[in-house]
Formats: C-alpha cells, structure tokens, sequence
C-alpha cells in the first residue's frame, strides 16, 4: 500500500542558512579590562594579546589582564601594529615600542609626539602604515608623516582634508609598487617617490566617497569603507572609477580586514560584523558587534575585535548547526553525495553544491516519529512509527506493514545485497526484508538470543550488536542463514544493562560502542579504549575516518588517532555542537570526511572547510616557587634544588582562550602523562636526588591537537646528612656528644644516688609519722569503742531500771517521774548519737568552698538549741564584719554546733545576766571566729586534754565527750587554727582561725 505524505523538495540552504561558524566570548570590565572601550588589538612575538583602550595598555594572556596605564605618554591607545620585529603603539603624544617578555615587559619611546605641530614630533598620530618597502606612515589629522629613523617628513594636505575622527584620517594602500591614499573626505592621492609629494588622482564614483575609514587591496580592485557603506575601487585608462557594493547591505565600516585567501570580515561603527566571500562579496555570516574599532586574525582562524562594547573574541567552531533547526534528531545517513536525517515529524534530504547543501523535505507526518533511516545506492528506507517507507529517487514507492504494531522501530540496517535488516523495540531476535519483499524473523531456533539493536558490513560479512554480556556480538552465517555467537568474555566490569548501541569496522577489528565505553574487538580479543576520565563513559556511536575512530558519549564528539591511542581530542559546545545529548548512532562521516551529528537540538556537521586542525602553542615556564619562596626562572636550570624541597612550577600555553586550556606533564620520557590537577600548576614534592626532565604539554579544546611538549631539567641535590663533610662531623660530634654523655650521666648517677638517699630518708620519716599516727588512731579507736560502749549500754540499762520500777509503782506521780527521767536517758542517747553521726560527716565529707552567710548559720544553730534549760536566761551577742566569706558550710555548723551546745550546756546558773557572745571577722586573707561564755570554765588542769576524744571536764553536765574533738578535726581539714582560753568560774573563750 501507499501512504499520503508531502513531498517537498524547494528549500535551498548555503551557508547562509548555517548558524554561525563563529562562537563569540565578550571580555569586559568583569572579566578584569579597564573599560569596556577598545580601541586596538595585536599579537606580540610571544603570543600575548596587546589591547589599547582610553586608559592605556592592556596585556592579555589568556587567563587575566595585566594593566599598563603608564607605559605611554598618553593613555588614549590608537592603534598597535607588529611590524615583523617591533611591536609599536600609537597614542595622541608619540608611538612606544613594547618589548614583551615573559615576566617583565619594557616600554621604549619611538618617536616622540606632542599638542604643538613640529618639524621633529608626531601631532595627533593615528594609524601607522608599512609599505612593501618597509617605510613606516604615520596618519594625523591633516597630514601624513613619513618615519625615517629618528626623523620625519610630512607631508600637508588641504585644510579641507582634516579630518575630525579620533581614530582614523588617511587609508593607505598600494597597487603596482606605488603607494596611494584615500583621505578622509574621499580625496584620492598618490605618492611620487621622485618628487617626494603625493599627487591627487582622479576618482570618479557613483556615490561621492566620503568620511573614509578604510581600505583594503584585493590586487585589481580595492574596498573602501566609509559612512554610506562597502565601495569598490578599481583602475582604468582614465583614472580610478568607484561604485557602491550593494550586495553588502551595510553603513558605517569603520573596518574591513581579509580573514583568509577567500573571505573578508567587514566591521561597522553601528552593530554589525560580516563574513564576506571574496568571489562575489556576498555575505556568509554575520554578528551583532558594536563599534568594530579593530580587527586582528590570528592563525588558528581565530578573530578578535576592539569594540565599544568589550574585547570580542570570535572563535573558530569545528562543529555547526544546520539549519538552526532545534528538533531531535533521530537518524542520520550519508549516501554517496547526500546526507539523509529524520526528526519526529520529517525525512530530510541534504545534497553538497558548491555553496553549501541544498536542503530537500522529503517526507513530512506530524508525531510520525522518523526513528530509523538505512539506505544504499537509490533505495532509502525511513520507519514511521511501527511502518517502513521505501523511497526511490526520493519518492515513496512501497509501504512495508509489520506484523507488530505496537513497537517503534529502532534500528534498520541495508547491506551490500539490499537486504533489509530490522529491530523493533522490545522485539526479541532481528528480521530481515529482503529485495523481493519477503521477511523474516530470526529467533532463538536460528541462534539469536536477545534482542539485535545496531549492526554494520565489513569485507561482505555482518555482525550485529545485541544486549548482555553474553549476547552482546552475533555474525550472520549467509551459508546457513543462521546467527553466530561471537561475544566472549569480557575481563573488565560491565553495567547491568550492558548493550551495543553502534558498531563499526575496519579489516579484521570492530569497534564496539557500549554502555561502558568503546570496545576494540579483534579476532576474539577485547580490549576497552582507554580515554582517561571518558572510559567508562556510555558511548552511544562510533564511526570511522582515515586514521581515527570517532565515537559520541554524554560529554560531546571523541576523536581519537588509531597510530598513537593515547592521543585523543573532544568537542562539546564549545566547539560548536549545540548539546551534548543524543541517540545511539547518531554520528556518521560521509565520503568527504565531514561528521555529521545529531543532538537533541538539532543536526551539526563539521565545517567545510575547516577540517584543519590547529597545534596549540607550546607552553613555556612563568613562575618558579621551591618551599614558598619565589625564584628567578634561570635558576632551575642554573642551581640545584634542596633535598625534599616543595616545588611549585606554573605553565602558560598562549592559545586562547586560556579557560578552556588542558595541560598534562610527565616526569622522564617513561613516565605517562598525567592531567594536572591544578590545570596550569605542576606540584613536585619529596624528590630524591637526582637528575630530572619535566615534560609538559597543552591542548586547547575543539580542533586542536596537543601542543609540542616544554622540557624544563633540573637537579635535586643530595640530602646535606649524605655528604663526606657532613659524615666527618657526625663522626666527630658523636665521639664528643659520647663523652658529654658519659660525663653527663656519671653526674646524673651520683645525684640520682643522693636524690634516691634523701627520698629513702623521706619515706622512712613518712614511716615513723604513719606508725605514730596508726597508733593514734588506734588508740582513739579503742577509746571510741569502750566510751561508745559505754554511753550506749549506760542509758539502756537505765531505761531498763526504769522500766522494771514502771512496772513496779502503783501511783501515777511515781509513774510520771519515772517516764521523765526515761525521756531523759533517750535524749543523752540521742545526743551520743548525733556526736557520732557529725564525727562520720565531717571525716568523710570532701572540702568545698562556696559563699557563707555567718548570720544565717548562728541563726540556725541557735535555733537548735532554743528548747534547752537555761537558753531563755542566755543574752546572745553576735557581731559580723560586713564582708564576703568563702568556706566549707558544712563544718562550719560541726563548729558552731559543738562551740554554742558547750557555752549552752556549761552556763554558770549562778549568775544573773549570762552571755554568749561570738565575733566573726576577716583580715589577710583569713577568717575570725571567736566564741566566748561567762559560765562555769575550765579547770587549767583539763585545758590540754578538751579536744581529746570522749574527754569530758565535768561528767556532771550531759554530753558525749565528742564535741571539741569533732570541732578541731574540722577546723584542721579546713587548714586552720584552734585555741583556748579559760578562767575556771569565769569563762571560757575559744578561737578559730580559717583560710578565707
């Protein structure tokens, strides 16, 4: 059957119709220039860029801008020209010659200009003009100077030749060895080199030439550029004729430069640059630029441009895009002079004319899906969803009807036999039609296993690309009609979903693309393409050109060279390809050698034209830095480096831009190379001694290739512990530093032996105060354990007596009595009781100082002791220097507890007003308590014996015997003092001193 589609076959492309050849990078006053404004660019003989601004000189080298504002006498830059030698820049007030260097750059006067008109100074120059007979012209205003030496000739014009531009005057150029120029106002005139002057010539134009900018010799022919546009000039019989070329639809050229044998870059003063063909000036490309001030070509078919709106650099793509079309391309194929390609909604048909393609729609269907285009000589097929299109001489002419139509097909491949080999999505197995219609499916019984998804011919024979790691090669047995199994095993690890999504082949080796890199498979052997970061990237097609396999991964286009592996080039955006995604099998070479790719925006084809590819500059040694410190260039070939030293080496390759520079270095010859991790910077560190060879090399992305590689030697000298003087005195300083030792050490004996008596002495006093404070304790443990003994049974069998007469009594006033003195016998043993209890806290309890309130605590106290007989009749006094006191809180209650319950317990009843009386107070860092009572006192005789443990001076009063003793084992873990003082009848008084 038929199917209905439109068939176009009108639009025409060229050139034109090409997206730009060029990408354009702008750099501005954020990306580090002075200003925005840019009068002139050029080269020097190192390969720096040279800029000239209204703030003076600018040197860019790739990577950043180095500001020169003080290198001429006059900031506004005019114009900068290399003459072959000499680097020279104009300014209003006299031309400088730059001599470049690496890192020093010098400014010479040339020839010295000034505000006033002079016979031995420049006035205003402009531009400067080399003839073919290396004489230099200098352009002013209304004159032109000729530079002889160190003297001038000029050579006045009419005032009305002035001009009032601020960069251009007189256009200069040459026919037949004579030297001619265009002022200004449109006057022509040429120089009589006999008669020294320069003589008017007849210039007859259609279009008065006026307000000239520019000039540039095609031989028979001259362009002129001025305010109303592009001019031809040319010569005849009676003098210069001009017209206007309309076929370059421009004004205001303020620039026209040839970019190579046969096209001319035009520049204007408004927002337009044009790439022109020289054969009939029709334009090829154009760009938005404002104010094209200067245009400098540089080899690598590179241009860059002074403009008012920054320095433009324009370079050179590899890749371009057809047709600026941003439609998904799913199949592309080359056949013989023609390039097919298929989106979702049209078959399209690109045939070479020598000035482009001429671009055919062949088959139109919106959402027909165009998955799969195969072909060989007239016949194209093309899938539309789950069909297939035989088309002849670009017509339909048959409509091929599978029987799954619920499957896209993706893959068709026509072999030499115009056999047609066909893959539907999740189809197992592969079906071929062959050239009478017939098809058939070939399955597992025929010994496929899987699914067929790529496959190509080479030498007669077919091998497919399947899925899996065992299933990933077949090779079609014509003899047979059956399949073979050619995959084997593969050593490196593969993905999960490992498949072949392309193949091609060469003589005995297939090139496998897989989704873990490209696969070398010859005789049986495999090996992967090593391509450094890029080898286990998934490569959706490979193709193959003279030398070099190329492939297609989620990074851009890969080329690499079949004589050297290791060298290989990518193009991503950067070099053209409008993106980096796409589908398998989407780049193909035709018979002319241009790669066709196709992306998810589009279809790109390497240029015509452009198949060169560029060296990139070798890069050269710029800074030198061993252990933090700066040094000369000449050094590290001039002085060895220390031993162990960190060396810090930086590399420049002036190929533009730098940003987009890879730069890779080795050590020694057998030494692989490696990428540099700080792209320009190599890092050397811990070297041993020895004699080393730095190699380093570079390459610009796109279609460039690696750079001439930069050897740096230098030497590591020997480690200082290495050298004969240096074993000499250690061999000396040992011997001394043995005998210093051993002098040292029979002193370290002897006072070690003195030191270890004295420690010997020490311990054995230690000793003797341990025994003697063990026997002490003993003995208060023994006096603990009988008065404890004691003071508990005494009350019990008391209250036992007690109990027993209870029991006895008839009358309740004996029972009363009894049960009182009961109370009585449980308050001493309550009162032992709690001695011990405070003994237990305050031997255990650590140390910990914290802010006291003295008047609370005697508040407390006192407090306690409130229900005791004779309490009432006790005048209380107590004094507390305003201060703030730091102690231990809780043996302070353990002695005012004990110190108060004594003045309590022992108050003379005798007398009318008794009184305690306590003190608290602060000096030298200590604190003073003092706690005296008008009772009873203290015989002398019992004064030494109070803090004694169960000591008791009156057994006729209650207590334990604990009190003092507690208090002074208190005071002493508080480092303190305890004393004394009583009058027997009188008083007592003691005090306490406390560290504050």
């Amino acid at each position: 059957m038929r199917a209905l589609f439109i068939l176009i076959i009108s639009a025409v492309i060229t050139l034109t119709s090409y997206s730009q050849s060029f990408q354009k990078t702008i750099y501005g006053v954020e990306e580090g220039l002075v200003t925005h404004l840019i009068k002139a660019v050029e080269f020097d003989s190192l390969g720096f860029l040279w800029v000239g601004t209204d703030e003076g000189l600018v040197r860019y080298d790739g990577r950043e801008f180095q500001n020169y504002p003080q290198a001429t006498p006059s900031r506004y830059i005019k114009d900068i020209i290399y003459t072959g030698n000499q680097l020279l820049a104009v300014s209003d007030l006299g031309i400088t010659e730059i001599v470049p260097g690496i890192s020093e750059v010098q400014f010479k006067e040339y020839f010295k200009g000034s505000i006033y008109m002079s016979d031995s100074t420049l006035w205003y120059p402009k531009k400067i003009f080399i003839d073919s007979k290396s004489n230099k012209w200098v352009s002013e205003p209304a004159s032109v100077v000729k530079l002889q030496g160190k003297r001038l000739t000029r050579y006045t014009f009419d005032a009305s030749e002035f001009s009032h531009s601020f960069l251009d005057s007189f256009s200069f150029f040459e026919m037949e060895d004579e030297l001619y120029v265009i002022a200004y106002g449109g006057r022509m005139y040429r120089y009589d080199e006999e008669d020294d002057e320069f003589k008017r010539e007849s210039l007859k134009s259609d279009i008065p030439l006026m307000n000239v900018n520019v000039c540039l010799d095609l031989g028979d022919t001259i362009l002129v550029g001025n305010i109303s546009g592009v001019h031809k000039v040319w010569r005849s019989e009676d003098g210069f004729h001009g017209e206007r070329v309309d076929e370059i639809p421009v004004k205001e050229v303020a620039n026209i430069v040839r970019y190579d044998s046969t096209q001319i870059l035009i520049g204007t003063f408004q927002n337009e640059l044009l790439l022109v063909k020289e054969r009939d000036l029709s334009v090829q490309d154009k760009y938005d630029i404002l104010r094209s001030n200067d245009i400098l070509v540089n080899s690598d078919g590179h241009f860059w441009v002074g403009s008012d709106e920054g320095l433009v650099m324009l370079k050179k793509n590899y890749f371009r895009q057809i047709n600026n079309s941003d439609h998904y391309i799913e199949a592309i194929m080359p056949l013989d002079d023609k390039v097919y390609y298929s989106h979702k909604d049209a078959l399209i048909k690109l045939e070479h004319n020598e000035d482009g393609y001429e671009q055919s729609t062949i088959v139109t269907g919106n959402n027909e899906f165009f998955i799969a285009i195969a072909g060989i000589g007239s016949d194209v097929w093309v899938s539309n969803k789950f069909n297939i299109l035989h088309l002849q001489e670009d017509v339909i002419t048959d409509t091929v009807r599978l029987s799954n139509q619920m499957s896209f097909v993706s893959f068709m491949y026509a072999d030499s036999k115009h056999n047609l080999w066909i893959h539907q999505q999740n189809m197992d197995g592969i079906c071929k039609l062959d050239p009478e219609g017939v098809l058939k499916h070939y399955k597992s019984k025929d010994g496929v296993d899987g699914m067929l998804i790529s496959g190509c011919e080479v030498n007669g024979t077919l091998y497919f690309g399947g899925i899996g790691e065992d299933s990933y090669l077949y090779r079609y047995d014509e003899k047979s009609d059956r399949f073979v199994n050619e995959s084997v095993p593969i050593s490196f690890e593969l993905s999960d979903n490992f498949e072949i999504s392309d193949l091609a082949a060469r003589n005995d080796t297939l090139w496998l693309a897989s989704t873990d890199g490209v696969i070398q498979y010859v005789n049986g052997t495999v090996n992967r393409l090593e391509l450094g970061s890029m080898t286990t990237i998934p490569v959706r097609a490979v193709a193959l050109e003279s030398e070099f396999v190329w492939l297609v991964n989620t990074m851009g286009v890969v080329r690499v060279d079949l004589t050297n592996m290791q060298s290989w080039i990518s193009f991503d955006k950067d070099s053209g390809l409008p993106s980096s995604s796409g589908n398998p099998r989407d780049l193909r070479v035709d018979d002319n050698g241009t790669k066709w790719v196709g992306t998810a925006l589009g279809l790109s084809s390497s240029i015509q034209g452009g198949q060169k590819f560029n060296n990139t500059q070798k890069p050269f040694l710029t800074d030198l830095i061993i252990n933090g410190r700066e040094w000369s260039l000449d050094d590290i070939s001039n002085k060895s480096i220390p031993n162990h030293s960190i060396v810090e080496l930086h590399f420049l390759s002036l190929t533009f831009p730098g940003s987009l520079l890879t730069y890779q270095y080795k050590i020694n010859d057998s030494a692989p190379w490696a990428d540099l991790e700080l792209n320009n910077i190599v890092k050397l560190n811990e070297l041993d001694a020895g004699t080393y060879t730095l190699q380093i090399r570079a390459r610009q992305s796109g279609n460039y290739l690696w750079s001439e590689s930069e050897k740096i030697e230098f030497t590591v000298a020997e480690p200082f512990y290495s050298r004969r003087w240096f074993v000499i005195a250690c061999i000396v300083t040992a011997f001394i530093v043995i005998y210093a030792l051993s002098a040292y050490y029979s002193y370290r004996l002897r006072k070690a032996k003195d030191k270890l008596n004295a420690i010997v002495e020490d311990r054995t006093a230690q000793l003797k105060l341990s025994n003697q404070q063990l026997r002490q304790t003993n003995k208060e443990l023994d006096m603990f354990v009988y008065s404890a003994s004691h003071d508990l049974k005494a009350p019990l069998s008391s209250m036992i007596g007690l109990l027993n007469l209870y029991n006895l009594e008839t009358t309740q006033e004996s029972k009363d009595e009894l049960i009182q003195r009961m109370r009585e016998s449980i308050l001493k043993l309550d009162s032992f009781i709690k001695d011990v209890i405070a003994y237990s806290k305050n031997s255990r309890l650590d140390v910990i100082k914290e802010e006291i309130d003295f008047n609370e605590i005697i508040s407390e106290v006192f407090s306690v002791y409130k229900y005791l007989n004779h309490f009432n009749k006790i005048k209380r006094v107590v004094r507390v220097e305003r201060g703030v006191y730091f102690s231990d809180k809780n043996r302070l209650r353990i002695i005012f507890n004990n110190l108060i319950s004594n003045s309590i317990r022992y108050c003379d009843t005798d007398k009318e007003d008794s009184l305690i009386e306590i003190l608290v107070s602060k000096k030298d860092n200590f604190i003073y308590i003092t706690v005296t009572d008008n009772g009873i006192g203290i015989p002398e005789q019992y004064l030494s014996n109070i803090f004694d443990m169960f000591f008791r001076a009156d057994e006729s009063r209650s207590g334990s015997g604990l009190g003092l003793y507690i208090v002074k084992e208190a005071v002493t873990l508080l480092n303190g003092e305890i004393e004394v003082e009583s009058t027997f009848g009188q008083g007592t008084s003691f005090n306490v001193k406390l560290p504050a």
